[in-house]
């Protein structure tokens, strides 16, 4: 150390193997991929008085890079943290096309070559072409230099705070936008700020809504650049923040279809033939054989719901998970239909009740007991109740899969969009209504994985190019949704996207709890509020039916 001083005495030294501490020679203490938790116990121990810096605190492999939304947070609390650094910018993949009919970007071993790190130089936050990862939304909102709080929703009151060091707001015109169920209703201009750097300012918003039942109500308000940079082009945003507002009411009752329902209960299924519908229920497998709208089944064969609790795992982020769904068999479940109760509950009315237990590997054990509600109008309302004998073990989620005709190919939803986004990778992403192909859904990693997944849905549609379909739709909670032409089966073990096989269909997920991504290929594991362990779980959702009649 005192060598480089004596080269260079002006600039601060660092190297992250002298540790940090009194045995650390350089100017600053540094760590890589240090928790959360110890982040900030490390601000507030007096005995480090150098600047702490995270040479490294997310990893960017695939599917991962959770929570920089909160390293970031901490970074602005304490002012001794000096901050960190993604690992890294950009995937780093080699095209290989010495086949001109098997282009890839190949990772370690694509070459035929060893020894090799197989898949980490796939770790950036922009693919390898530097077109944008889902990573790149989420790292631009942590990073930004305006802070955006709702100090009063009731009186439209937010605060805004210039982070900037150098720079005040005037040098960025700021606007608002209304949205109603993701349709812009209403946008303004902000009137000129002049907030110093490091000061705040409160402002208010003069939006008004006339609620609607049932609809949700959403305000974003931006900053963008006044003049051309040699970065980006005048226009650009460069700061964003929405806000849920509390102006929502019910929504209503539809109004019952005019027609009844007629109830078959056989020895082997269960018949519902609506006004325009046919729903057919298989005891043996204990879920739905056949769901036809206008005459067309939009199921495939075992096409469920059935509880879906695993997922094609992220590599490497996810094999500490993996493992053990692997060892409790959570990929191989069997399941057996204890109980299957139907009854007429009135004449528009028929439930189903089913009772299912699940057996995997080494003892562990579900049982999912379902409540199927279904009325004339087309809507199948489900109840689930889950409970599993290892409350220890970690899932990938708690939820159920359809695995849907592939003729339902167009997909439209309100929630956080439109790149797939997971709970602890969500902040950089709106909720708004989004439009998509199921193929498109598929986010484009080189290793095919489990992705596309979206919080905070409050409705989600699966349409045909005839307009038949199905809506999925929330109850209480609000939902994740996944809509893919794979299953996780079809993806885990294939290592380049191009060897995927010709898609069967459209695989639909929907959870109540989804695990996070984390960053374990070099990193921490998923945050404890992003975990989902298997402990007895109820959730419920709704399907309607929809056509053209």
């Amino acid at each position: 150390m005192s060598t480089i001083k004596a080269i260079d005495p002006t600039r601060p030294t660092h190297y992250q193997g002298f540790g940090i501490g009194k045995g650390n020679p350089a100017d600053l203490d540094s760590e890589m991929y240090t928790s959360v938790q110890d982040v900030e116990k490390n601000a507030n121990d007096p005995a480090l008085t150098k600047p702490f810096y995270l040479c490294e605190y997310a990893h960017a492999m695939f599917n991962s890079m959770g929570s920089v939304d909160i390293y970031n947070d901490l970074f602005d609390k304490y002012p001794q943290l000096l901050g960190g650094a993604i690992w890294e910018w950009q995937d780093q993949g080699i095209y290989n096309d010495r086949d001109p009919n098997h282009h890839i970007t190949a990772f370690g071993g694509g070459f035929g070559e060893y020894p090799n790190d197989q898949y980490f130089i796939h770790k950036g936050v922009v693919f390898s072409d530097r077109s944008l990862k889902p990573h790149y939304p989420e790292l631009k909102h942590a990073y930004q230099w305006i802070s955006i709080r709702a100090k009063d929703l009731e009186h439209k009151v937010f605060t805004i705070k210039n982070r900037y060091q150098f720079t005040n707001l005037n040098a960025f015109p700021g606007k608002w936008e209304l949205t109603e169920d993701g349709t812009v209703i209403s946008t303004g201009d902000l009137a000129a700020l002049s907030i110093d750097p490091g000061k705040e300012e409160d402002i208010t918003i003069p939006y008004t809504i006339q609620p609607k039942p049932g609809a949700a109500y959403f305000l974003r308000i931006s900053f963008d650049l006044s003049a051309d940079q040699i970065w980006a082009k005048k226009g650009y945003e460069i700061a964003e923040q929405q806000f849920e507002l509390p102006q929502g009411l019910p929504a209503p009752l539809e109004p019952a279809n005019p027609g009844g329902l007629t109830l078959t209960d056989a020895k082997n299924e269960v018949k519902i033939k609506g006004p325009d519908f046919f729903i057919e229920f298989d005891k043996e497998k204990g879920t739905f054989s056949k769901i036809e709208k206008d005459g067309q089944n939009i199921l495939r064969d075992a096409g469920g719901p059935m509880l879906h609790l695993w997922r094609a795992p992220h590599r490497k982020d996810d094999m500490w998970a993996d493992e053990n769904w692997e060892k409790k068999g959570l990929k191989t479940i069997q399941w057996v239909t204890d109980e299957v109760k139907s009854r007429q509950v009135s004449p528009k009315i028929v439930e189903i009740k089913v009772s299912l237990t699940g057996t995997g590997k080494q003892n562990f054990t579900v049982h999912h007991n379902v409540v199927y509600t279904i009325n004339s109008n087309g809507l199948i309302n489900v109840d689930n109740d889950v409970k599993f004998t290892d409350p220890t073990l970690i899932l990938a989620r708690i939820g159920v899969r359809l695995l849907l005709n592939k003729d339902l190919s167009q997909f439209d939803y309100l929630g956080r969009g439109p790149m797939e986004n997971y709970a602890d990778r969500k902040s950089g992403f709106d909720v708004g209504h989004y439009y998509n192909t199921v193929n498109k859904e598929l986010t484009p990693y080189e290793k095919p994985m489990e992705c596309g997944n979206h919080e905070d849905v409050r409705w989600a549609n699966l349409v045909t190019q005839k307009g038949v379909g199905i809506k999925i739709k929330k109850v209480d909670s609000l939902l994740q949704v996944a809509a893919l032409p794979y299953s996780d089966e079809e993806m885990e073990n294939v290592e380049y996207k191009i060897d995927l096989p010709k898609s069967k269909g459209t695989v639909l997920c929907i959870s109540h709890k989804t695990l996070g991504v984390g960053s374990w290929g070099c990193g921490p594991k998923p945050l404890e509020p992003y975990l989902v362990y298997a402990k007895p779980t109820n959730f419920s959702y709704q399907i309607q039916l929809f056509g053209n009649n």
